[in-house]
């Protein structure tokens, strides 16, 4: 996609990376509804500063602040917040919650 904004810059940690550019092309292309995984380092990398945009799932929406603090709500996401690229964070829908490090975790 022509217009992402980190063609220049690759980051391991916090971002930019592919889990960057995977969430970029998600939220430019909501009809994916592409749900990106609590352990995605890098998802929630949104410019730099004060950002509010659609969550990548795209039912969504998402605060960020330079990547390295937000909050995620929305219908399919549930309610997650990022904090130094890891995320936290309950969906009430799936009975689910997510872990940093170890993504989602579910009742067996």
């Amino acid at each position: 996609m022509a217009s992402y904004p980190y063609t220049d810059r690759y980051n391991v940690w916090p971002g930019p990376n592919s889990n960057t550019f995977t969430a970029y092309l998600a939220r430019h292309l909501p009809e994916l509804c592409l749900p990106m995984p609590a352990n995605a380092i890098g998802k929630d990398y949104v410019a730099t500063g004060w950002t509010l945009t659609r969550s990548p799932h795209g039912t969504g929406i998402q605060l960020s602040v330079s990547g390295m603090l937000g909050f995620l709500v929305g219908p399919q996401e549930g309610l997650d917040i990022n904090a130094l690229a890891l995320t936290v964070g309950l969906d009430p829908l799936g009975l689910a919650i997510n872990l940093p490090g170890i993504g989602r975790a579910r009742r067996p």
